[in-house]
């Protein structure tokens, strides 16, 4: 609750508040779950990441086959010509 007030977040609270179940919750309980919760979130963004990635590195060689368009490629990965010209770089 301290630190809730201190800073004016609510995340410390909330994280207090999972583990509630246990008679006495230390600080490094709740630090320890907000790190696995970052840890998490950071496993998901770099799956999703290494996806897009993937899908324009497809996308790259179809435009290098002539298969594909920069503009077509471009607008299948959701990004701008010039971005799409930038990852072909």
């Amino acid at each position: 609750m301290l630190m809730t007030a201190m800073t004016r977040d609510c995340r410390f609270e909330e994280t207090i508040n999972e583990v509630k179940g246990k008679e006495h919750v230390t600080m490094c309980e709740v630090l320890d779950r907000v790190e696995a919760r970052g840890i998490e979130k950071g496993r998901e963004e770099g799956i999703r990441e290494g996806i897009k990635e993937g899908t324009v590195n497809v996308l790259i060689s179809l435009v290098k086959d002539g298969i594909l368009s920069i503009a077509d490629a471009a607008k299948r990965a959701n990004m701008s010509e010039e971005s799409f010209i930038q990852y072909i770089k």
